[in-house]
């Protein structure tokens, strides 16, 4: 069995990952907010929400499924602000 030194270890090298996710996930996002105000589409699409977090509870153990939830609809509700922001600024490319 590992010391909390080494899983407090292991924790920092998955959050070093999971901000180098979060970064290429925003720049996605970024890219669909340009996207979605030159088509005047809505920011929020429950639908794919709904999908894409059922394609994460079908790989994890059912334990989690109220975890995974919760941590997609914190990220879901994270992106559509960054859209927002992005979409009620000055700063949208030329189309």
């Amino acid at each position: 069995m590992k010391d909390i030194p080494s899983l407090r270890h292991e924790i920092d090298g998955i959050d070093d990952q999971m901000a180098s996710l979060f970064l290429s996930r925003m720049s996605a996002v970024r890219e669909i907010a340009y996207l979605k105000a030159l088509s005047a589409n809505d920011i929020e699409d429950k639908d794919r929400e709904n999908d894409i977090k059922a394609r994460i509870r079908a790989s994890l153990p059912r334990e989690l499924h109220r975890y995974s939830n919760e941590l997609f609809d914190a990220i879901f509700e994270i992106s559509r602000a960054y859209q927002a922001d992005i979409i009620s600024s000055e700063n949208l490319p030329e189309g």
